[in-house]
């Protein structure tokens, strides 16, 4: 299962997620221009701000093309397991309490 998704938009939302560079090294395996290592250098070693301007101009310049993002069998299972585990242990919600009364 092959998904093509724009280059740009999923580096900023990885970006503002703040996800670990191992995450995002993991969502780009493709760039016609070669652009790849550079984005990853940079976002490895700049702050967020700094990184999605770059990523701008990257789109601004056209050098920001598709990324193929192969989900491999493995990751589909993991992200199901997840999901199950989530819904057999729910996170505790928060009881708001009223103090003094």
């Amino acid at each position: 299962m092959k998904t093509r998704i724009d280059a740009y938009f999923a580096w900023v939302r990885m970006i503002q997620r703040q996800a670990p560079p191992d995450r995002l090294m993991s969502i780009l395996s493709y760039y016609p221009d070669g652009a790849t290592i550079q984005v990853i250098k940079t976002l490895m070693s700049k702050p967020r701000k700094f990184c999605e301007s770059m990523l701008q101009d990257l789109e601004a310049n056209g050098k920001v093309g598709l990324v193929y993002w192969e989900a491999t069998p493995e990751a589909v299972k993991a992200r199901r397991r997840k999901k199950q585990e989530a819904k057999e242990s729910p996170t505790p919600k928060k009881v708001w309490v009223l103090k003094g009364i």
